[in-house]
């Protein structure tokens, strides 16, 4: 068995068997003895195993699950999954998140913010990366190199108009604006991405990669204006050479411009093809 499939193991027990059955007591069994986090619990935050299973207790406590889909792709000793999760008291997370494996045990995660309708999983102002959190690049692909090209497009302030350079003549869009819409690339571009900008300086940019078949999730970081900062999970669809559609469910950092809300939730389409669908009672 590859190092891949012994991960994507490891994190379909973790959403199987731990989050779909909000058992807590599982969390050391499958997540490593120091696990660092960069996400809702903080930045470069390192806690043991046991630490995180108290914190899933609380999170879950007199929960159970009504609807959970989630989807995988993996590289190296990289795992990365998009999810949709609700719980009985009408709460839903939507995410696109990251995972390093050692020994497929999860000991690293890269998550600043989620969807859905839970504002405890918007982003919050302990978990704003300090730019020392993403790992070395992977070998670079010719689709990493797409995702990379349009990163870099927007912080050079490219002209929403050569969108198309990067993007299918059509894009489906999932994002902290809303939950599923399909627009020109200009369009979203402008909308999307640069009305939420507000700047004209972008410095900083900093990427991360993993890519499996037609996906690319790429964790990244940059600065506005030398002030205002994201940190994102982004995932992205591509076909014939072109992007077209990406998942970007939640924005971390300090921009307190950036709008989350629960109109934005996620329905049981937005997941990619081939997602898993867990079983509820």
């Amino acid at each position: 068995m590859s190092t891949q499939e012994r991960n994507k193991r490891a994190l379909r027990r973790w959403y199987d068997d731990m989050w779909g059955k909000c058992n807590h007591l599982l969390v050391p069994d499958i997540a490593g003895a120091k696990y660092l986090r960069h996400d809702l619990t903080g930045a470069n935050n390192l806690m043991t195993s046991e630490q995180y299973r108290d914190i899933v207790e609380i999170g879950l406590q007199n929960e159970t699950v009504t609807d959970f889909t989630y989807f995988l792709i993996a590289e190296g000793d990289y795992v990365a999954s998009l999810g949709r999760y609700l719980l009985t008291k009408g709460r839903q997370w939507d995410w696109v998140q990251l995972f390093r494996l050692e020994n497929a045990a999860m000991v690293e995660t890269w998550l600043p913010a989620m969807g859905g309708t839970d504002i405890l999983a918007y982003p919050q102002p302990h978990n704003v990366w300090t730019g020392t959190e993403l790992p070395p690049a992977l070998p670079v692909t010719v689709n990493k190199e797409l995702v990379s090209d349009w990163y870099r497009h927007i912080a050079s302030r490219g002209d929403c108009a050569d969108a198309g350079r990067y993007f299918a003549d059509k894009v489906r869009v999932h994002d902290n604006i809303i939950a599923d819409v399909t627009l020109a690339p200009a369009a979203y571009q402008q909308v999307h991405i640069e009305a939420q900008l507000q700047c004209e300086r972008i410095t900083d940019l900093q990427l991360f990669m993993i890519e499996e078949g037609d996906i690319v999730v790429a964790a990244g970081s940059w600065r506005l204006d030398g002030a205002r900062q994201w940190d994102w999970v982004q995932a992205f669809q591509i076909e014939n050479g072109k992007i077209a559609r990406t998942w970007l469910p939640g924005i971390g950092g300090n921009d307190t411009s950036l709008t989350h809300g629960p109109d934005t939730a996620w329905a049981p389409d937005v997941m990619p093809a081939g997602s898993y669908r867990v079983a509820t009672d």
